[in-house]
């Protein structure tokens, strides 16, 4: 099969030949039609994260296409079922027209996307479900902050959040106000949020460097901070934010069948929009992961697989 392959850390990504991989007994193997190209994955090309992971590899996170082989364990798929999903870094990589993944990981894509558009959601989704969910525990009519709202993982995060029935205040550029409007934010602000923002039950935080430090002082007393963009573990954000009384935070998303069936349930009946900024072919990706390295995008940028 062809896969897009990192054979030295900081080299241009190339398309090869490499054996298709098989399903074991609790995986099945995908098809892949489309994959969504995130930040993490230029960041693994040009080494950011080489004392984590072994070159060579397949890169790639997001996929959304056809089970072709199911294992003897597995229960929930047959070949043929379209489904959608992502692979951590260094977990077989979906940049391929194959990939193999465990069952516990991927769920039916949403009915109402065709495979590009599916191929956008898993991570950003995901990573802004459990910010929102498992970290935040977010409550109807609490106030919650993003940063970096009109973002992958933002975009997300507003349309959850304001979905949960929360008051939802966002950090971005200007050039996304008019973005964040159509996802029915309830205040944009750009610039020094400390200034016009108090009282917030939740923070999310896409952003990164000092934000979540910054964020701290808008928190009400027991408030909640998430990050998904700080290199601190989380039990050093956690340390941070203790003398003021707050719950900090970081994560490293994890694919998770049951939210993604619930997220594809959200698009499905049309309370969850996806955006696509552009789409490349295959043999074009170093394009698509310099496009995402730009920065700016209010989409997602997608590999068309085949």
């Amino acid at each position: 099969m062809k896969a897009v392959r990192i054979n030295e850390w900081g080299q241009p990504a190339q398309v090869e030949d490499i054996p298709t991989p098989t399903a074991n007994n609790d995986e099945v193997l995908v098809r892949v039609r489309a994959a969504g190209v995130n930040k993490v994955d230029w960041t693994v090309a040009e080494g950011y994260l080489q004392g984590m992971l072994t070159a060579p590899l397949t890169l790639g996170t997001d996929f959304a296409g056809e089970v072709v082989e199911v294992g003897a364990d597995v229960t929930r798929f047959k070949p043929g079922d379209e489904v959608y999903g992502f692979v951590l870094p260094g977990q077989g990589g979906s940049f391929a027209e194959y990939v193999a993944v465990k069952e516990s990981v991927v769920a039916l894509k949403p009915k109402s996307l065709d495979f590009v558009e599916a191929a956008g959601v898993p991570l950003v989704g995901m990573t802004a479900w459990q910010l929102l969910f498992d970290v935040g525990q977010v409550q109807p009519g609490e106030r919650v902050l993003i940063h970096g709202a009109g973002g992958g993982v933002g975009t997300f995060a507003t349309q959850l959040a304001k979905n949960h029935g929360a008051y939802v205040i966002g950090i971005a550029g200007e050039d996304k106000a008019e973005h964040l409007r159509r996802l029915g934010i309830d205040e944009h602000h750009n610039g020094q949020f400390e200034e016009v923002v108090r009282d917030i039950d939740v923070v999310i935080d896409t952003v990164g460097g000092d934000t979540p430090q910054r964020s701290y002082d808008v928190l009400k007393d027991g408030g909640r901070l998430g990050t998904s963009a700080t290199m601190l573990a989380p039990e050093e954000v956690q340390a941070q934010a203790d003398s003021r009384g707050i719950r900090a935070s970081g994560i490293w998303a994890m694919s998770n069948a049951e939210q993604l069936a619930q997220l594809a349930e959200l698009v499905d009946a049309g309370k969850v929009k996806v955006f696509v900024d552009s789409t490349y072919p295959l043999e074009e990706v170093q394009a698509a992961l310099d496009r995402v390295k730009g920065g700016h995008l209010t989409g997602k940028v997608v590999l068309v697989v085949s």
